[in-house]
């Protein structure tokens, strides 16, 4: 029980801050997007979770119901990514997993009006500077795949 109260607690102290900057963003004449950033942990069942097999979406349906009562928008991200757009060894994002949520962002974006479709940015054409410095386009798929 006391454990539920907390992440109560946190809820509360999340929606009130992302108000505060809400207001802040929304007073500079800018409207303030919410992309979720999964984590591995949200796909495989080696976090904590006791060997669930499921997409663990409870802090997204959180945050998605948040920025709805604060009319902010949101960009569901989950159904982005699976197991394969992550690194075997840590949490991180391979290239793969870095252009669904770019594409997914790109998408939502031009959805809302807020950016040209036809201008949208991807992977395919926005050049990246690598550790290498390299300004060469990104390649999505996995090294050595």
């Amino acid at each position: 029980m006391e454990q539920r109260s907390l992440a109560d607690r946190a809820i509360r102290i999340n929606e009130a801050l992302l108000a505060r900057i809400r207001d802040a963003v929304r007073g500079a004449g800018a409207t303030l997007v919410l992309l979720p950033v999964p984590t591995k942990c949200e796909y495989v069942e080696s976090c904590g979770q006791g060997g669930q097999l499921r997409v663990r979406d409870t802090a997204h349906r959180v945050l998605e119901a948040t920025a709805e009562r604060l009319g902010v928008l949101f960009v569901p991200t989950l159904d982005a990514l699976d197991r394969s757009h992550f690194w075997e060894k840590d949490g991180y994002w391979r290239p793969s997993g870095h252009a669904r949520i770019a594409e997914r962002l790109g998408d939502f974006l031009a959805g809302e009006g807020l950016i040209d479709g036809r201008d949208r940015l991807s992977w395919r054409g926005v050049s990246a500077i690598h550790a290498t410095g390299s300004n060469r386009p990104m390649d999505p798929r996995p090294i050595g795949g």
